[in-house]
């Protein structure tokens, strides 16, 4: 089995780790009337992170044959379409925030010549280099 500390791995780069500047941005603090103390969202969008993360973790169940982490199998396919019970804590996520979902439509040129679907996740879109300012971005009714 493979041992990661047998690496010997220098970064070629260091750069400090500041919470307030990297989670306290317009990304995570819009226009908001009542809250606009960036570096208290910038802790709370690290506590959401560090709760996520944990959380994440535990769902990892044991190591395969091959070494691998697997995750727990769910049999609750009526709430884990996908077998995995981070689909549920990502279902109460999006109930409690309401936030919306949104698709991209991809140019059907643009999705041929880079063999992808012509409906893409705004990330993937983005990722994939097919998102600019004129996209069609579609809400999804829930």
């Amino acid at each position: 089995m493979f041992d990661p500390t047998t690496l010997d791995i220098q970064p070629s780069e260091h750069t400090e780790f500041d919470i307030h500047a990297d989670l306290s941005g317009t990304r995570f603090l819009g226009t908001n009337q009542r809250q606009t103390d960036a570096p208290d969202r910038g802790s709370k969008i690290f506590d959401f992170l560090h709760t996520a993360s944990v959380l994440t973790l535990d769902q990892i169940s044991h190591r395969d044959q091959g070494g691998y982490w697997v995750w727990e199998e769910n049999p609750d396919r009526g709430n884990n379409h996908s077998g995995k019970t981070l689909e549920i804590v990502h279902h109460l996520f999006c109930n409690l925030s309401a936030v919306p979902t949104a698709v991209v439509v991809v140019d059907s040129v643009q999705a041929n010549q880079k063999q992808i679907n012509q409906i893409q996740s705004p990330l993937y879109a983005k990722n994939l280099g097919v998102l600019n300012p004129n996209s069609l971005v579609v809400p999804v009714q829930y």
